[in-house]
């Protein structure tokens, strides 16, 4: 269950329910008994088979099945195969530590566009960030490799590669992870940690603030996966395969919000309300993505950093044209 829809798999059909409309699901029937898992994204879902996978809008329509051949012997595992915003990634079968990414659309290979991710050790699952902003130019993906470490790294239609835009390792013994539906933030697993990132996108906006945008909950038990997450809920699942929901603060996902629509008013009013640190150091890093350096200068105030707001004030107080320039660098 995601993004407002329940998806219901067998082996020969697919029924795709909206939270609204339970008693009406749209069917989608296989000519072959060869479907075993999904991925779910905003926008689509690719159905996996042994015979490939398959991409469909929420609303039933067969979209595309990538330029991709199984080569393995074995299943394609659902934690190969990740879907964005517009953007289907799979862990080639054949060279487990290549990430691959296509078009949803069309089902191409986007190797020529933004490439394809060379890893140092095998990957075992992938996520695609889900929400992409107006001034937003990546989409982010998680990685996590057979040594349980966990990185981001950012990719996107208008992605460049430069030496700053590389995998960042984020968390080591991480079993689990997954995005909120509504904005970039996320929750991963830690032995018997969940922690919960407002900003993992720091590393490529200001890597000073990276843990000061992390929030770790003692959960008191190992879990074996993070099951979903959706703005202020976040269900987890134990070994014995029961739940249990990890208590998330919905205004972070609500700054996000604010932020991607510009209202940064308003993100100041939600920070001054709940006055937290991290909610401050949160809007810190959104307003420095977007250069909005007032909003910016406010957050730095709130949490006392001082080197970087006399830093930001000694850009504020140059030309624009100088302040363009420098951020274009």
């Amino acid at each position: 269950m995601a993004f407002d829809r329940i998806i219901v798999l067998t082996r020969s059909q697919c029924l795709i329910h909206s939270v609204n409309t339970l008693d009406s699901p749209i069917a989608i029937d296989f000519k072959e008994d060869s479907m075993y898992g999904l991925a779910l994204g905003p926008k689509s879902l690719a159905i996996i088979g042994w015979n490939g996978i398959k991409i469909y809008s929420h609303h039933g329509k067969y979209l595309s099945s990538p330029n991709y051949q199984i080569t393995s012997a074995g299943r394609v595992s659902p934690d190969a195969v990740s879907i964005g915003y517009d953007v289907l990634a799979i862990i080639d079968d054949s060279n487990k530590n290549v990430v691959r990414f296509f078009s949803c659309e069309t089902g191409d290979s986007l190797d020529n566009k933004i490439g394809k991710i060379i890893h140092e050790v095998d990957i075992e699952q992938i996520y695609l960030s889900h929400k992409m902003g107006l001034n937003e130019r990546y989409t982010y993906i998680i990685m996590i490799d057979k040594k349980k470490d966990m990185f981001i790294k950012p990719m996107g239609k208008h992605y460049v590669q430069h030496a700053e835009d590389g995998a960042f390792k984020l968390g080591t013994h991480i079993t689990s992870a997954a995005w909120d539906e509504k904005s970039n933030i996320l929750c991963c697993l830690e032995e018997t940690k969940a922690n919960l990132y407002y900003f993992p996108l720091a590393p490529f906006v200001d890597i000073d603030l990276l843990n000061e945008t992390k929030e770790s909950i003692e959960l008191g038990t190992r879990c074996a996966k993070v099951v979903s997450f959706c703005g202020n809920q976040c269900t987890l699942s134990l070994q014995n395969e029961s739940a249990i929901h990890v208590p998330v603060s919905e205004g972070y996902s609500l700054l996000h919000e604010y932020a991607s629509s510009g209202n940064w008013d308003e993100c100041l009013r939600l920070c001054r309300f709940r006055n937290i640190p991290s909610m401050w150091a949160t809007l810190a890093c959104l307003a420095i993505q977007h250069d909005e350096l007032e909003a910016a200068e406010s957050a730095l105030v709130a949490i006392r950093a001082v080197d970087k707001l006399q830093h930001l004030r000694s850009i504020r107080a140059m030309p624009q044209g100088e302040v363009r320039y420098i951020h274009n660098q």
